[in-house]
């Protein structure tokens, strides 16, 4: 291909152009890039550890209203048929006593219920921590990652295109120097 000498070697208008289209590009891929969410169901899952953790054992309040209940009547009926005083007093302690126990056992049900619910509640926040962490390296870590690798690309074309001027001002040069050669050779004869 003749060389055109009209042309700059030195022109970077070609260069520019083409890098300008590889940051359209990536600006382009960069914008449409799809968003990493953390699913529903862990979110939901999440959450539900999280309420169960803040409440009672199923059917405590019932239970428990169940056991003070169940201590009135007892109270009421060794009142009515107990024959002294005395063992009216010993009836009731022996109810209360038992509605104590019966109370203490429910409470470490439910302690055990809620240790067990926080251990649960543990887990899914080692789950949710991971999915955020999953959601944290995609949406935003990794991007700089491929915008490293593109903006590498866009190097590479840019050091292309700088070859191809260095080749050309070789080219433009080259032939220059075989005449000036002849030249020389010729006047030393």
């Amino acid at each position: 291909m003749p060389y055109n000498f009209f042309q700059d070697p030195f022109d970077t208008r070609q260069a520019t152009d083409t890098q300008n289209a590889y940051l359209k590009q990536i600006n382009t891929l960069m914008t449409n890039r799809p968003q990493d969410v953390i699913p529903q169901a862990a979110t939901n899952a999440f959450n539900l550890a999280q309420k169960d953790a803040n409440s009672d054992m199923p059917g405590y309040n019932q239970a428990k209203e169940n056991i003070l209940s169940t201590t009135a009547q007892g109270i009421k009926d060794v009142g009515k048929l107990s024959n002294s005083v005395s063992g009216a007093i010993g009836g009731a302690a022996d109810i209360y006593g038992k509605q104590l126990k019966s109370m203490a056992g429910l409470d470490v049900a439910q302690e055990q219920y809620k240790s067990q619910k926080q251990q649960e509640l543990i887990g899914a926040n080692e789950k949710m921590a991971d999915w955020q962490q999953q959601q944290q390296n995609w949406n935003v870590l990794s991007k700089y990652g491929e915008q490293f690798n593109w903006l590498s690309a866009l190097m590479q074309g840019a050091n292309a295109d700088r070859q191809q001027g260095h080749q050309n001002i070789y080219g433009l040069i080259n032939p220059g120097i075989g005449a000036v050669g002849k030249i020389v050779a010729a006047a030393a004869t």
